[in-house]
């Protein structure tokens, strides 16, 4: 996501603001956010989003790790003189004193995380940051593939190959589109239902 086209076409949807879905997303979210609570969007590029919640009325802090996406929400910041800071930093590395109203972690960015210590890790970092009883919202690819899928067959080659470290649900693949010049296949966990995200959260601290 550093690529110059790339980085073009995500400044042109900040223009574009929230889908419809996406709105009725962050509305459902945010019904018990007060508006003194900060915001924390991690993976957020250029602030897609996080321009849309700052239009809201909230204060908006950005992690991104590429730092071509994180030069240009600052300069956009700065045009529209918007309440968002943006930070060059994974959460992990994020070094902050505040504690936030509400953490959205975008999409499928918990899918890149290879091994189950390393997504709960990531999960206890983001629960440390929350003010008590506020929220996380992430959403995750849930997908079950079995028996000759392209997906199964691909995973149980890479476990062969790379070891016994790698879990049911790792792979590796592509992202293709209009903004997305990269041809390189990247790590990919997907869960395989929807009790193996819960246990994790549970793990990491979360009760709901």
């Amino acid at each position: 996501y550093s690529d110059q086209k790339e980085v073009e076409y995500y400044t042109t949807m900040i223009r574009r603001g929230l889908h419809s879905h996406e709105k009725l997303f962050f509305t459902q979210r945010l019904l018990n956010v007060p508006k003194d609570q900060d915001i924390l969007i991690v993976g957020g590029g250029c602030g897609r989003e996080a321009f849309a919640l700052s239009h809201w009325g909230y204060n908006v802090d950005v992690l991104d790790i590429s730092s071509s996406m994180i030069q240009k929400g600052r300069k956009v910041a700065k045009q529209l003189e918007a309440p968002v800071e943006f930070h060059y930093a994974n959460l992990q590395s994020y070094k902050t004193k505040k504690k936030y109203g509400f953490i959205f972690i975008c999409t499928s960015l918990l899918n890149f995380i290879q091994g189950r210590p390393h997504r709960i890790q990531f999960l206890q970092k983001a629960h440390d940051l929350l003010i008590d009883k506020s929220c996380l919202a992430v959403e995750v690819d849930v997908f079950q593939y079995r028996g000759l899928h392209r997906f199964n067959i691909a995973s149980r080659l890479l476990k062969w190959k790379i070891g016994s470290y790698w879990e049911k649900g790792d792979t590796v693949r592509s992202f293709y589109g209009k903004h997305n010049t990269t041809q390189q296949t990247l790590f990919y966990h997907f869960y395989q239902r929807s009790p193996e995200v819960i246990n994790e959260f549970k793990e990491a601290g979360f009760d709901k």
